[in-house]
């Protein structure tokens, strides 16, 4: 029976269709996951990196993509567009076995790792969790580029459990829009994926989707090698510890106790977590916008004979560099104030 999530002040009012787990395929002649671990033993751990534990407790991040196909209705989604895509993202699991598991943090371990079951000894709580949702709000408002409040988005967000010592590592609702189209979102734990990381499994499932229709739906097709993911945590040398020193740096800044072990995400500021009045708008950027910018900023070293080293002009610095200009003016912060610009790196 399908249940109704409002929420209070949100035009968007979602019906909750089902929740389920979708396990990894399944295949034992299918190419599974490299780790440390035999294909004979039922688990395996996943560690994390100093690249991942900085982000412990910095809670989940949040994917959402927009599919347009005008006259989808529910009777052709739930019977032909949704088991196609719990199939393809089954098949896409079993490549990335470690996002089927959990991220934990036993009594006697250092620092938390990602533990998750081969295919061969799944249990009914084995999987990813898969809310399937259906949603009366505008999908061209929503999917646009115009302004939209920012809340109108929560109701497509699944929620990613997290407790002490025990995390979901994603996360997905899939979400139809009748007559419109539907949406996918993914709640990212980011201790265990980043941006680079939920592209490449995007891309895989959506290549796997695509091959539904020329292969035999018992037999799981294989991933081309610009779409396989790497797990081989041998390859990041960390002999100064760091790893372990961010864990610690993570309960020191939650004010516990170094020596705790603890996953919840850090309580976000009141100020920051009220959000009924903020707003997206998304803005293009032609190559013609770009070059201007260029010009401009290589005019004005040429205008103050700076002796820096050649700048490197890409569109991604050049779109950064003008947003974040953009965002210190919004805020009028003194043209003379020193600000710090801080980004992940790909």
């Amino acid at each position: 029976m399908a249940d109704e999530r409002d929420f209070e002040g949100i035009n968007n009012r979602v019906k909750i269709h089902e929740v389920c787990k979708v396990p990894p395929f399944s295949d034992d002649s299918a190419a599974t996951t490299k780790t440390t671990t035999t294909a004979a033993a039922a688990f395996a751990t996943l560690s994390l990196t100093y690249f991942d534990t900085y982000w412990i407790r910095f809670g989940s991040w949040d994917g959402l993509l927009f599919y347009e196909i005008r006259g989808l209705t529910w009777d052709s989604f739930s019977k032909v567009v949704l088991p196609k895509l719990k199939l393809s993202l089954s098949l896409t699991l079993l490549h990335y076995l470690p996002l089927a598991g959990h991220l934990m943090w036993p009594p006697h371990a250092e620092k938390p790792a990602v533990c998750y079951s081969f295919p061969h000894n799944y249990s009914k709580n084995d999987g990813v969790s898969v809310t399937v949702a259906e949603s009366n709000a505008d999908f061209d408002l929503l999917a646009g580029n115009g302004i939209r409040k920012a809340v109108d988005f929560y109701p497509l967000v699944p929620q990613l459990s997290t407790s002490d010592d025990k995390a979901e590592v994603i996360t997905i609702q899939i979400t139809l829009f009748p007559n419109h189209g539907f949406s996918i979102c993914i709640s990212i734990n980011h201790a265990v994926l980043d941006g680079t990381s939920f592209m490449l499994f995007m891309k895989s499932w959506a290549y796997l989707c695509k091959q539904l229709d020329l292969h035999q739906q018992n037999k799981a097709p294989s991933l081309p090698e610009r779409l396989t993911p790497c797990f081989d945590r041998t390859l990041i040398k960390d002999p100064g510890g760091i790893d372990l020193v961010y864990v610690k740096h993570n309960m020191a800044f939650a004010g516990l106790d170094p020596n705790t072990r603890n996953l919840k995400p850090n309580p976000v500021d009141p100020k920051v977590a009220d959000t009924n009045n903020l707003v997206r708008r998304t803005f293009e950027l032609s190559s013609e916008d770009l070059n201007k910018l260029k010009h401009k900023l290589l005019l004005a070293k040429e205008q103050h004979q700076s002796k820096s080293k050649q700048l490197h002009l890409s569109s991604y610095v050049l779109t950064c560099a003008h947003v974040y200009a953009c965002m210190v003016k919004a805020i009028t912060e003194d043209a003379n104030t020193t600000v710090v610009f801080s980004f992940n790196a790909y």
